[in-house]
């Protein structure tokens, strides 16, 4: 194994870090989700975010990509 860690821990380790940073409600798949939409506002193309996320549905990786006011406008202008 890459990592030795047990669940325990990894879910220990995860409470400490959210508490450490003020974060109580922050869930990995928030990290995923940010993630994903820096890379669509880097200029990543769909099929591009596809192959990063794994995502093999449009509609589905759809839901993580927010796309900002100041973004477009900045393509369209």
């Amino acid at each position: 194994p890459l990592f030795t860690l047990t669940q325990n821990q990894i879910t220990h380790l995860w409470r400490k870090a959210r508490k450490a940073i003020g974060a109580h409600d922050l869930r990995i798949h928030d990290l995923r989700h940010e993630a994903l939409s820096r890379m669509a506002s880097a200029g990543l193309h769909l099929g591009e975010l596809q192959r990063q996320s794994g995502h093999r549905n449009p509609k589905t990786l759809a839901r993580y990509l927010n796309a900002l006011p100041g973004d477009i406008a900045a393509k369209l202008g």
